[in-house]
């Protein structure tokens, strides 16, 4: 019985130990298995550990970059708000120049119309722009003493002739051709003295002008000055040619007054449109002259004396007298 119990207990043993030792076999595969999986998750974990660390960087990166790019947004919101105070004061700058233009359009349109005023409008010739003329002293002196020369000489022709005209006792027989050409001789003669008293006039004027430091030419001022020979020229040519009077012929004569009658149109251009007296003065000449030219074409002739006097005796020409330019006004 007893050896019964102990092969009995043997065979339980052994059974106990195959299931020991086949658990324990079991046990140690799940051992490697677990061990597998854990370096497994160490190499997981390393990973995610480098992966961490490298985003850390990254971020640490992205904020110093957010920070610079932070600085970078305020100093252009800076300047963007100074380009836009300074754009207000471009705009305004603009406004204001814009003005200024249509303020100089309107005086260049001014200046333009006053210009075209000023100019004498001729047919087929255009003004041009002259140079300063530095020699205006001698040019004045110049004309001056010429002038002056003629005035003498004509004033001593004249006198001679009123003494031989007064000494002669014979009646003097006035064609109806030889009239109004005496009529003319006494009007040159009024004509001659208003030229001396504007000679004298304008040497006032040149000698004030002296002071200036700047010289304005105008072509009233050139033409005035220049013009003086011309007309005195004329005038003598009138006077010797009205000494012989029957070699003269009226059509001759004509042609004179009509020059005459063309300068004072010159003249009454030249003049300012605003004076009304001048414009009269002006019309009143040329009416006159255009009456004597009437009376040399048709032969009637109310004078017939140097002294202006008339067949009643009562009418007198108006002495010829230049209304002072525009340049002596100024």
């Amino acid at each position: 019985m007893a050896e019964e119990g102990k092969s009995r207990y043997d065979k339980r043993e052994k059974e106990l130990e195959k299931h020991l030792n086949i658990r324990i076999i079991h046990l140690q595969d799940q051992l490697k298995d677990k061990e597998e999986q854990l370096e497994n998750f160490q190499t997981q974990f390393k990973k995610l550990y480098d992966d961490f660390s490298y985003n850390l960087e990254l971020i640490y990166e992205r904020d110093k970059d957010i920070e610079s790019l932070n600085k970078r947004v305020q100093e252009m919101t800076k300047i963007i708000s100074s380009k836009d105070s300074e754009i207000r004061d471009l705009k305004q700058n603009s406004q204001r120049l814009k003005q200024i233009e249509q303020e100089n359009t309107m005086l260049y349109k001014k200046l333009e119309s006053l210009t075209q005023d000023r100019q004498v409008k001729i047919p087929g010739q255009y003004l041009e722009p002259r140079a300063p003329r530095l020699d205006y002293k001698n040019l004045l002196k110049d004309n001056r003493n010429t002038i002056t020369k003629k005035i003498s000489s004509f004033n001593n022709s004249i006198s001679v002739e009123k003494n031989q005209i007064s000494l002669s006792k014979e009646p003097i027989n006035i064609d109806t051709t030889t009239k109004p050409i005496l009529e003319l001789n006494f009007d040159l003669e009024e004509r001659i003295k208003a030229l001396q008293e504007e000679n004298s006039s304008k040497d006032r004027k040149s000698s004030s002008l002296a002071n200036s430091r700047v010289l304005e030419t105008t072509p009233e001022y050139d033409e005035d000055i220049s013009d003086y020979p011309k007309k005195i020229e004329k005038m003598s040519s009138l006077h010797l040619k009205n000494n012989t009077l029957e070699n003269k012929s009226g059509k001759k004569q004509e042609k004179e007054i009509g020059e005459l009658i063309k300068s004072l149109q010159m003249f009454k251009k030249q003049s300012d449109a605003n004076s009304r007296s001048k414009l009269r003065t002006y019309d009143d000449q040329i009416s006159a002259l255009n009456e004597d030219i009437e009376k040399l074409r048709s032969g009637d002739v109310r004078s017939a004396s140097r002294n202006g006097q008339s067949e009643d005796g009562d009418r007198k020409y108006k002495p010829f007298v230049r209304p002072r330019s525009s340049f002596e006004a100024r």
